[in-house]
């Protein structure tokens, strides 16, 4: 078995060549859970979470993260990832999981991207500026060149700031934003990691042809956007069998009535596969619950173990 550390999995990262893969990956039929093909974990004290997330290819792979989220801490988020071999069972590989974490994460998000944002959009505004933030930005500039600003958002000023100096040292045109309103309104993407249990994005805020992309809600009473952002968008997800009954985002609206199940647009498995539509119009709202998932992680730590193995 070998051990892939994080400079080693770094090295063969790149979000145009995962987010490739990912759409590849989709193409196959769609991980479930009433077949235990896959398998999500959490236990949780108060902000604090342990998960794991486990996920089988069968004859291909099958693996497993352990992560510890421990929001006191800098960084918060901490993972191992273990991959076996499909056919023989025997372990192939045990890498550094943040970094499978954080390209994982944001390659999910440019994939719906791909398919949910306008092809003209030209600002992105990022809320919160926590360890995913320049991950899902830079994701999201890879996906859609258009993008001509960053504008970025965080309860501490000093945190904005101070991700906001670091993407401008990488050449991205990038500012901090005065206001959590004056970032959503001017947004043709929004994308959203924060920790938060109460919603903060008003859906009065967000314009037509928004792309809103939610990725910080991972356990079931925690939710960023508001019933009206719900009810005045088109509700995709990343995979039903994670992102409907596990996280607030989804959960909650679906629990208060405020939005039925059938009224989600689709999943990634179903656009990717032409199976349902993205963006119908330039004036949709669309909105793209980021859930994650154990089928996420095999997925990347697949194309993570190939690159670096061939």
């Amino acid at each position: 078995m070998r051990f892939i550390d994080i400079r080693e999995a770094l090295s063969v990262l790149n979000f145009p060549d995962l987010v490739d893969h990912l759409e590849r990956s989709h193409k196959e039929p769609p991980a479930q859970r009433d077949d235990l093909l896959m398998h999500d974990t959490t236990a949780a004290a108060n902000s604090d979470a342990f998960l794991l997330r486990a996920a089988w290819q069968p004859g291909v792979a099958l693996g497993a993260k352990l992560v510890t989220v421990l929001p006191r801490n800098q960084p918060s988020i901490n993972a191992l990832y273990v991959i076996f071999d499909g056919v023989s069972g025997k372990p192939r590989a045990c890498m550094d999981g943040d970094a499978l974490t954080w390209y994982k994460t944001a390659a999910d998000s440019a994939l719906g991207a791909r398919f949910l944002a306008r092809e003209d959009v030209k600002q992105l505004s990022m809320i919160g500026a926590g360890t995913m933030a320049p991950y899902l930005v830079r994701a999201h500039l890879a996906e859609r060149p258009s993008l001509q600003r960053v504008c970025i958002w965080n309860r501490t000023a000093a945190k904005a700031q101070r991700l906001t100096e670091r993407l401008q040292a990488e050449g991205i045109a990038a500012e901090a934003a005065t206001t959590l309103r004056e970032a959503v309104e001017s947004a043709d993407v929004l994308c959203s990691a924060t920790m938060t249990r109460a919603p903060i994005i008003d859906g009065n805020w967000l314009q037509p042809g928004t792309h809103v992309d939610l990725v910080g809600s991972f356990t079931r009473d925690m939710r960023e956007a508001d019933n009206t952002a719900i009810q005045r968008s088109r509700i995709y997800v990343d995979c039903h069998a994670t992102a409907v009954d596990d996280v607030g985002e989804i959960a909650i609206p679906v629990r208060d009535g405020a939005l039925k199940r059938e009224d989600i647009a689709g999943d990634l498995y179903e656009l990717c596969s032409g199976k349902r539509r993205g963006r119908t119009s330039s004036e949709d709202i669309t909105l793209f619950k980021n859930a994650g998932g154990g089928h996420l992680d095999l997925m990347t730590a697949q194309f993570i173990s190939e690159r670096i193995t061939a």
